[in-house]
């Protein structure tokens, strides 16, 4: 019977552990949303992430290192009180090209309180450095060059400072992280009595180790690290290692720069249930109950195991009594250790005297003569460090196991409860941002549960850390960016005395007088109802939704979705048949920015507004005689993975044709030819058209060529309003007047020079070319580059109809009759007016002949008229 309640007992244990059996979750589940006003997020540039952080808990200020700088923050709201500026010189750090630009700055990775001042250490731009400031002032009063930070900002550095003023600061050396280091150091102040720094040995601690946390209590500082001892195969062993404050160093014939009291021990941790011990390895961190004296360590699964989460409890009195016993020492024949008897050359810190030499060096206060050993303690104690006991869990006092879970980090929360009762919660934030309120040692029993879980979306947390007097949790994100607070004493999430009860919360209780779940330090002395024997037995068949989280699509590519999640309670499938993945806002590109993706969401593009017409022109994109116009997708630009803009940045147009006038006309008619002999009867004369076959008329003219003896004068001038020019024939010799065809001239157009404005050629109408310069333009851009032709065609000329016909050949109509009788009109004129005047001269002769005694003398050329011929010239007068 007792094997078969083993083996069940055993099956069972397999089964929660691996998860094959449905255990419901029973415990409260809230997002960050639902408790919105418990949170306080203060987000800050990747450039300026928070690296360290350190809390005055009397003055309510939150010290926190950055790059190049320290901040000064109100530890309950995270307003900014004050800022301090530390930059180093990074000239050589750039120069030298051997580190990302982003190291070659001055991370601030470490900060502690000492009295009152701030000792703060800096990467220094890959070397190290620290300053003292004053905590009211921020002034500066020492500073210097000290390996108290890696020179590597990535590294995990952890440090005290005793109360000595002694900073033990466990580092690496250099930036791959591979020479590991634990070394003591004067800072705040400097020593009456000069003592040189501290330091491990080569082999003392590991290369790589892996520095965890750090304590100081009593007068020794406690260090948990992760190395490959020897001496358990070299395997990753979690370790802690104790460095008293007394420390000294060693004598100066063996080296005054060692520690004398460094040593160290193994750190097992298993969870036992039904006899089955399951053994965790990978030590994660750790915190101290300085009331109960004992160590709470996260350890989890390696990779290479099923995925689980422990704690582990280690009393301190248990890290005493192993640092007290027998060491190990490694046999060089058979390479295998032993155990060898402790000398007792200490006493806890103090220096045995029996073991000193008979000369006893100057010491520095506060500090005991480890440099007055004798040779034979100080060859011992430089060559002996491991201890030979491990320090085991103790399961007696606490255990706990969660599956499919991997913690991260952990702080306790310890407070007076009800009736003034010692209360101890465990705060733990697994990988994904969940946090834990674990309630150890529920009624007084070893039962351990989850009180609830909240889900922060603050997944890989880089710092974890408890404000005790304010009763916050300080929250960063794994870059530093962004660093939150939470309200662990808020009670206003449970609504009535039933949820309030129910929930088995240490921190709260149902007040019957004012009908409000409180917080029990609030309470004062006031009675609350509260139920703290069981753990909670929650109804609820789904969880509360989880925050949205970016998750990538599948295929990758950096495409995300936003995706929230929530669990099913119950073990009825049937009831759980309802969708627990919500996904949403999926992007359609890459995502450069996750962090603002999650906070604005994804954005798509939209097009501008079409931008002006460009000129005419030859474009690459449209070609030859054209226009273009574009836009820009940035009304939105897309952003966070948000869509393109859909369609075309640009479009082409043809330009219109430019509208160009050509005048289709004849040129100016060639000269006649001449009649070499009789047997050429013609002479002609040639024009041509300036569009073949357009023009209007003859392109050749001819005429009888003159008689034989006629020769012709020199051509007239050009008339600037008929353009014709003529010429006459000379008179022949031994001629007279009567000689034919004297009396025919020649005529033919011509250009006049010299006119005083320019007409347009005889037959083209004047509206016909101002109608043809208006269409010389398009009406989308002037028609600038490119061309259209109008033709302009010379009008008709009028037939040869008149007297002229025979001489002027040309094609135009000479208007004889017209200049005739303007001739005949001047003639008569002017033969009316010498009328006239002989008239009147005869008329003053004859009245000179009446009075004269002297008749008047007839000539042949001037006969005299009588009285009815004067009658009738007046009278035609």
């Amino acid at each position: 019977m007792e094997v078969f309640v083993f083996l069940l007992l055993t099956c069972v244990q397999c089964l929660l552990v691996f998860g094959d059996v449905c255990i419901p979750a029973k415990h409260r589940k809230f997002t960050k949303e639902d408790l919105k006003r418990d949170f306080n997020t203060k987000e800050i540039s990747k450039s300026s992430a928070f690296q360290s952080i350190v809390t005055n808990e009397k003055t309510n200020k939150l010290y926190t290192g950055g790059r190049n700088s320290i901040t000064v923050l109100d530890g309950t709201n995270l307003n900014n009180i004050s800022h301090i500026s530390w930059k180093v010189d990074n000239e050589r750090c750039l120069s030298e090209g051997l580190v990302p630009k982003e190291y070659c700055n001055n991370h601030v990775t470490l900060i502690n309180l000492y009295k009152d001042k701030i000792v703060a250490c800096g990467t220094g731009s890959t070397r190290p450095v620290y300053r003292v400031f004053s905590q009211d002032s921020l002034n500066v009063t020492r500073e210097g060059n000290r390996l108290c930070a890696s020179p590597n900002p990535e590294h995990r550095v952890i440090g005290q400072i005793t109360s000595l003023g002694e900073m033990i600061v466990a580092t690496y050396k250099d930036q791959k992280g591979r020479d590991s280091e634990v070394h003591g150091s004067f800072m705040p102040e400097k020593l009456p009595v000069y003592r040189a720094k501290l330091k491990t040995g080569a082999d003392d601690v590991k290369p790589s180790a892996e520095f965890i946390k750090s304590f100081y209590i009593g007068n020794s500082v406690y260090k948990f690290f992760i190395e490959e001892a020897e001496e358990n195969g070299n395997q990753q062993t979690p370790t802690v290692g104790r460095f008293c404050q007394t420390d000294n160093g060693g004598p100066s014939f063996i080296s005054n720069r060692l520690w004398t009291t460094f040593r160290k021990a193994r750190l097992n941790c298993f969870y036992n249930r039904a006899d089955n011990k399951m053994v965790f390895r990978h030590l994660v961190d750790v915190d101290y109950d300085a009331t109960k004296k004992i160590f709470y360590a996260i350890y989890t699964m390696t990779k290479h195991e099923s995925l689980a989460s422990t704690i582990c409890t280690f009393k301190f009195e248990d890290l005493e009594e192993a640092f007290s016993g027998n060491f190990l020492a490694k046999n060089e024949n058979n390479k295998e250790w032993n155990e060898i008897q402790n000398p007792k050359i200490f006493n806890g810190c103090k220096v045995n005297r029996t073991k000193l030499s008979s000369s006893i060096n100057p010491t520095s206060p506060g500090k005991e003569p480890t440099n007055s050993l004798n040779l034979e303690s100080s060859m011992f104690v430089s060559s002996h460090r491991i201890m030979a006991k491990t320090i085991s869990t103790q399961p007696d006092i606490f255990q706990y196991m969660k599956p499919v879970t991997r913690f991260s980090k952990i702080a306790i929360d310890q407070f007076s409860g009800e009736n003034k009762a010692q209360e101890t919660l465990l705060n733990i934030i697994d990988d994904q941002g969940n946090i834990f309120t674990l309630h150890a040692n529920l009624g007084n029993t070893k039962e351990s549960c989850i009180i609830e879980e909240i889900a922060t979306g603050m997944e890989n947390p880089k710092i974890f850390q408890m404000n005790h007097k304010e009763r916050m949790l300080y929250i960063t994100t794994s870059d530093g960016s962004r660093l939150m607070t939470y309200n662990v004493d808020s009670c206003a999430r449970y609504n009535g005395k039933s949820d309030c009860i129910s929930a088995h919360n240490p921190r709260c209780g149902w007040n019957m007088q004012t009908s409000q779940c409180l917080s029990v330090r609030s309470s004062g002395n006031e009675t609350l109802l509260q139920d703290l024997n069981k753990c909670p037995n929650r109804l609820d068949i789904f969880s509360a939704w989880s925050s949205w989280k970016a998750q990538e699509q599948e295929g990758g590519q950096e495409k995300y979705c936003l995706v929230r999640h929530r669990q099913c309670h119950s073990c009825d499938l049937k009831l759980c048949d309802v969708a627990s993945t919500e996904v949403i806002n999926c992007t359609a590109n890459a995502v450069t920015d996750i962090d603002r993706w999650l906070k604005e969401g994804a954005i798509d593009g939209s097009w501008s507004s079409w931008q002006e017409w460009s000129e005419c022109g030859n474009h690459v994109k449209c070609g030859n005689d054209t226009k273009i116009r574009s836009r820009q997708c940035e009304s939105p630009k897309p952003a966070n993975g948000g869509r393109e803009c859909i369609g075309r940045d640009f479009e082409c147009t043809t330009c219109p044709k430019k509208k160009e006038i050509i005048n289709i006309i004849w040129t100016q008619w060639s000269k006649w030819s001449n009649c070499p002999d009789k047997s050429v009867k013609y002479e002609t004369r040639a024009r041509t058209c300036s569009k073949p076959g357009q023009c209007n008329g003859k392109d050749t003219e001819k005429r009888d060529c003159p008689e034989e003896g006629v020769a012709f004068g020199e051509w007239s001038n050009c008339s600037c309003m008929q353009k014709v020019q003529h010429r006459c024939p000379k008179s022949i010799v031994g001629c007279g007047t009567n000689c034919p065809r004297m009396e025919l001239c020649q005529y033919q157009t011509c250009e006049p020079k010299g006119c005083p404005t320019e007409k347009p050629p005889i037959g083209v109408d004047e509206s016909v070319k101002n109608n043809s310069t208006k269409n010389e333009t398009s009406p989308s851009d002037g028609g600038k580059n490119s061309t259209e032709y109008i033709e302009v065609v010379p009008l008709t000329p009028a037939p040869n109809t008149g007297p002229m016909d025979s001489v002027c050949k040309d094609g135009y109509t000479f208007q004889l009759v017209e200049l005739i009788s303007i001739g005949v009109g001047i003639i008569a004129s002017c033969f009316v007016i010498v009328l006239t005047i002989v008239f009147l001269m005869i008329r003053r002769d004859r009245k000179k002949n009446n009075y004269s005694p002297n008749p008047v003398r007839k000539t042949k050329s001037q006969p005299l008229l009588n009285e009815d011929e004067t009658d009738t010239l007046e009278s035609n007068a």
